[in-house]
């Protein structure tokens, strides 16, 4: 079974663009696609205590995935993904 790990936590700002979506944008949504005025933009940093609060659940997460995977059989990890996918599949549609 492929495990998947959280990235890294960057210790750079996040930039929030307008609509409050994360990342940097691109140029024209940094300068306003129809005035060319600048766009509101904000930027969010961690500080140390709030890194510290997020490596804490990403380890939780981790350890509970682990202990998870421990009590089903492998052909139950299968089902298990499979049922996750298609809920994930389902919930993206209702999304987009």
């Amino acid at each position: 079974m492929t495990r998947s790990h959280a990235p890294a936590l960057a210790s750079r700002p996040v930039h929030l663009r307008p609509d409050g979506r994360a990342g940097p944008g691109s140029p024209q949504e940094r300068s306003g696609p129809v005035t060319g005025r600048p766009c509101r933009s904000r930027s969010r940093s961690l500080t140390p205590k709030g890194h510290a609060f997020l490596a804490g659940a990403a380890r939780s997460r981790r350890e509970n995935a682990r202990a998870a995977v421990e009590a089903l059989s492998p052909g139950e990890q299968a089902m298990f993904t499979e049922m996750c996918r298609k809920v994930a599949g389902s919930i993206d549609t209702l999304l987009h």
